[in-house]
């Protein structure tokens, strides 16, 4: 009896010990009680991350040049347009993405249990989430399924739809890229009067909702619904970055512009995503690159050189990207917006509609052709 009652104790004591180790907050880490902490969660500097800089390799401008050696053997395959890209030991744009998913899942799907949460402090964040996670959506099934075909899009393979954050959870089938685009649709018309009207361009907002309906609309070729939505969110914000009037620094040969603005300081920038912090490709214009500049074009006279990082010509013909110093927003931007709008307005006709069509487009002329001054 006396060994019973001993026992008992000692099951007792340990179970009083694991409760007390399991109460035991880790440090440096957010574990969200109140809707402010999942609200945070929103800030996550890995949030910031979309797409990957190897799609650069498999457009158009790009020339590898003598940089070929020294590209990554996914970067290679990319180049070569080889059947498959990542290796297994490779953190993928999908992997990538499906961690900020379920970042996005968690928020959506826990923030009801927060000891503070009410309808109207839960609603902004949720909408939120729910707006970046349909933009991880639209991205991957453009990465990973084929363009959107209205006679074909009910049967092409998309990606898979998590919307739970349970890791033990089936994975369901691949979603069609009609599902997809449905979703993604369909989530933003909902939670649009739910979001911000205004934030700074890392976060989401009532326009980015708009600018990503548009391109939405766009690839599907809907021509009306994208000129739309790209005027609501022209109506919302229009700033463009006049190259005549701001002053870039040249600097180095290796560093390019020093100064040009960045991130949220870009007036142009909607919403601001970033190529992983691993990635980078050394890049050279393409002949067919070069073609489409002329020499008053700012674009041209600022971001490329004919030099190496040694300051000695490359030889005729070969230029480089001045790409050290710029940090390429991946994400949405005011001249975008304005060239959606303009290929719509040109694809639904008529004399009206292009004339529209070609003021959105010497908008864009007007700030990036250099000003010549008469002597």
């Amino acid at each position: 009896m006396k060994k019973n009652i001993i026992y008992s104790f000692l099951v007792l004591l340990l179970l009083s010990a694991c409760d007390d180790y399991l109460d035991i907050r880790p440090k440096g880490r957010l574990i969200p009680e109140k809707v402010q902490d999942y609200e945070k969660m929103l800030n996550g500097p890995r949030l910031l991350i979309n797409s990957t800089p190897i799609l650069e390799i498999l457009g158009d401008n790009v020339w590898p040049r003598d940089a070929y050696p020294w590209y990554s053997d996914e970067e290679k395959r990319a180049y070569q347009w080889a059947d498959y890209i990542w290796s297994a030991e490779v953190s993928t744009p999908m992997n990538d993405a499906y961690e900020r998913i379920f970042v996005y899942n968690t928020i959506i799907n826990n923030i009801d249990d927060a000891i503070d949460a009410t309808n109207s402090n839960t609603k902004p964040v949720v909408a939120e989430a729910r707006l970046a996670r349909a933009w991880e959506y639209f991205y991957l099934v453009n990465m990973y399924g084929k363009h959107f075909d209205k006679k074909t899009s009910a049967a092409d393979l998309g990606v898979v739809l998590l919307t739970k954050d349970d890791i033990t959870q089936t994975i369901p089938e691949r979603s069609t890229v009609k599902e997809v685009y449905d979703f993604v649709i369909n989530e933003i018309v909902e939670i649009a009067d739910d979001l911000p009207e205004e934030s700074n361009a890392i976060r989401m907002n009532k326009t980015t909702a708009y600018a990503i309906l548009s391109r939405a609309y766009l690839y599907q070729g809907e021509w009306q619904k994208c000129a739309d939505a790209a005027s609501v969110v022209l109506g919302k914000k229009a700033d463009l970055l006049d190259y005549n009037e701001v002053s870039l620094i040249r600097g180095s040969v290796y560093r390019g512009l020093e100064n040009f603005p960045q991130t949220e300081d870009n007036p142009e920038n909607i919403l601001v995503r970033a190529f992983p912090l691993y990635g980078g490709v050394t890049t050279y214009a393409s002949a067919s690159a070069i073609t489409l500049f002329d020499d008053n074009d700012l674009r041209w006279t600022l971001f490329f050189t004919n030099k190496n990082y040694f300051g000695d010509p490359l030889g005729d013909g070969i230029y480089f990207y001045f790409r050290r110093s710029i940090w390429t927003n991946v994400g949405l931007s005011v001249p975008e917006i304005l060239l959606s709008r303009a290929e719509a307005y040109v694809r639904l006709g008529g004399e009206s509609n292009r004339n529209k069509a070609m003021q959105d487009v010497n908008l864009l002329r007007n700030v990036l052709k250099m000003i010549i001054m008469p002597t």
